[in-house]
């Protein structure tokens, strides 16, 4: 939970939404996609420039209790998307840790 983790923002057509972070769809399960530092946020955005094009991308850094904010209802957990430290965590395991945290 100490640990700080990078999530990519993703541009809202309408300022005043929320902060949003970059998801991922893996064999039919969602993810929050976020990284365990800016290196590995940099490397993805490199590696996945198709995503992206030519706008800017821009993240922000959030504790290991922020990260799991993000994480809506059935999202899993995908850290270091599409590199060799790719690691992924099922939404049973993510439901498993709010609720012996009591974090619902």
């Amino acid at each position: 939970m100490a640990h700080s983790y990078v999530l990519i923002h993703l541009r809202e057509e309408d300022p005043s939404d929320e902060l949003g972070a970059l998801t991922a769809d893996l064999e039919g399960t969602p993810y929050l996609v976020a990284f365990t530092g800016q290196s590995q946020a940099a490397e993805f955005v490199e590696l996945r420039a198709d995503l992206f094009g030519d706008d800017e991308v821009g993240g922000f850094i959030v504790d290991g209790e922020t990260l799991l904010d993000y994480v809506a209802d059935g999202h899993g957990l995908l850290l270091n998307a599409d590199l060799k430290s790719m690691c992924r965590v099922d939404a049973e395991l993510i439901s498993d840790v709010l609720d012996e945290l009591n974090l619902d």
